[in-house]
């Protein structure tokens, strides 16, 4: 379900109750591991504005074959202005700058960065 859906059919049907995000271990280096959210909404205020993000990271055996954040904002330029501050921050900070990376084939039919 998209956010917008996920917050239409809360109305109606309490299926998403609040409750903490869930977390998996993602690898960083050869002996590294780093925690990260896989499924978690953050609610903040950015440029003075309130905002919402939904934080979903891939799921290729249930047909998600990237990770995602979906944005509501009061106004859309909030939403843009947001996005392409985690664009640039993550070019920045990437965990995978300076390291080797391969590829290699998964279950599922597609390459995965190991």
């Amino acid at each position: 379900m998209s956010f917008s859906d996920m917050l239409q059919q809360s109305r109606s049907y309490p299926r998403f109750p609040l409750s903490q995000p869930d977390y998996s271990n993602l690898a960083t280096g050869p002996d590294q591991q780093r925690q990260a959210v896989a499924l978690g909404l953050w609610l903040f205020s950015y440029a003075g504005s309130p905002i919402a993000v939904l934080q979903r990271g891939a799921k290729i055996e249930r047909g998600r074959q990237t990770a995602s954040l979906e944005v509501l904002a009061t106004h859309p330029a909030v939403a843009s202005r947001f996005l392409a501050e985690v664009r640039r921050e993550m070019e920045h900070k990437s965990v995978f700058k300076g390291q080797v990376i391969s590829l290699s084939a998964s279950d599922y039919g597609r390459a995965s960065a190991e």
